[in-house]
């Protein structure tokens, strides 16, 4: 069997992206993560025409990139999501792979994000210790929620979140065993936002951490209002995007820099909007709204997020600008990997 070239093989695989996930139940958008699966689903693939392929490998994870649950299906095409072990309820992202006789594998397909809801709870029992000690720590814009864990072996922990905007809890990230803190950005534009830990090992699950009490299980602030519009109206041509960005990496933290040349007379007008997008929200949300001039942005406290892209670009009331362009006209976000 030739070694498989990575551009074909990934052709080859492309069709899995595009009708690959069966729903065994009912489906709803779910733009950050992918579909959202009911009660199970099916992974199918376009076989590899390799006369001498010997099977497939499905590659799962509860983080992007991070796909540590691996399962030799052979030689077929199709398998259902539990089979493989998504078994649990929130974000999976799965890729596949082929290999032969010899132990030549493919290169990693395209890694596709979907949601499991609406299966069965988990049973919670006493082998599963809460989180103890938890702490949240507001870090404007961003907070750090601590915890430590008590399981003879480490547990994987759930961080659920809820705002005025969106009140359900839902889940904002899965740290996997060894993990006791999250330091992010929490959102801007909302009038409340609430947090909450719990352990989680296969199917056993603990109680909610306490926040200062048995029946007060929620970490909740205020955060720093930074209002988003509605309807931006782009005048790319009277509004010139920011100039000369630059990223810097600081340990922890990081700072953007840019300049801003829409001339002093209007000054006082522009604001310059920054973005973040990264591994644990995949959705371009608003991290601060810089005004009355200033051209910087720093923060200088520890970020656990596998990676993170920012953008930025310049307002006045409603009318807006391009976003700054990073190396090309068609690269405008800024990127690095804070955990790398």
């Amino acid at each position: 069997m030739r070694k498989f070239r990575k551009s074909e093989f990934l052709t080859r695989i492309m069709t899995f992206f595009v009708i690959g996930m069966v729903v065994m139940g009912q489906c709803e958008p779910a733009p950050a993560a992918g579909p959202v699966l009911h009660h199970d689903c099916v992974l199918a693939w376009d076989p590899n025409p390799e006369p001498d392929l010997a099977g497939y490998r499905v590659h799962l994870g509860r983080l992007p990139g991070v796909l540590t649950q691996n399962s030799d299906v052979g030689n077929v095409t199709q398998v259902l999501c539990s089979r493989v072990g998504a078994t649990l309820n929130g974000q999976w992202f799965v890729a596949i792979t082929a290999y032969n006789a010899r132990g030549n594998e493919s290169p990693r397909s395209i890694q596709l994000p979907f949601e499991l809801t609406a299966l069965p709870p988990p049973i919670s029992l006493p082998q599963v210790s809460e989180p103890l000690a938890a702490e949240l720590t507001v870090r404007e814009p961003g907070f750090q929620l601590s915890w430590t864990d008590t399981n003879l072996y480490q547990a994987s922990h759930r961080i659920e979140i809820a705002t005025s905007l969106a009140p359900n809890w839902s889940t904002l990230t899965m740290l996997p065993p060894g993990g006791t803190r999250l330091s992010y950005f929490h959102p801007v534009d909302v009038e409340w936002v609430c947090y909450r830990v719990r352990a989680e090992s296969g199917a056993l699950v603990s109680q909610w951490a306490q926040a200062s009490g048995p029946n007060h299980r929620q970490f909740c602030l205020t955060p720093t209002q930074a209002t988003s519009i509605d309807q931006p109206y782009p005048l790319p041509w009277l509004i010139l995007e920011p100039q000369s960005v630059r990223l810097a990496v600081m340990h922890p933290g990081f700072q953007l820099t840019w300049e801003d040349w829409n001339g002093s007379s209007a000054q006082q007008h522009v604001v310059s909007r920054i973005e973040i997008l990264s591994s644990v929200n995949q959705r371009w949300t608003t991290l601060a709204v810089i005004k009355n001039g200033e051209t910087r942005f720093a923060f200088d406290h520890p970020i656990d997020a596998e990676w993170m892209c920012f953008r930025v670009r310049s307002e006045i009331n409603v009318f807006v600008s391009l976003w700054a362009a990073d190396g090309s006209l068609n690269h405008r976000q800024f990127c690095y990997s804070p955990l790398s």
